[in-house]
């Protein structure tokens, strides 16, 4: 069976002071393909994204109360 490697990437920006974050990524960035494996157990899904390439964006603001 041939390795499976991924390359994921994330990056964070936080405005000083205000409690506004942004994060922004991608898992899988190259899109790489998981080799076939044919077993009598199948595939481990918790070791493998079978979404292949994911990117995703996230916003928070923080209140101090």
């Amino acid at each position: 069976m041939d390795g499976y490697t991924t390359v994921d990437v994330q990056g964070s920006y936080e405005l000083a002071e205000s409690g506004w974050r942004a994060t922004v990524g991608a898992n899988n960035l190259l899109d790489a393909d998981f080799p076939f494996f044919d077993g009598y157990y199948g595939v481990d899904s918790a070791h493998v994204d079978f979404r292949r390439r994911v990117f995703f964006v996230d916003v928070v603001k923080e209140f101090n109360w």
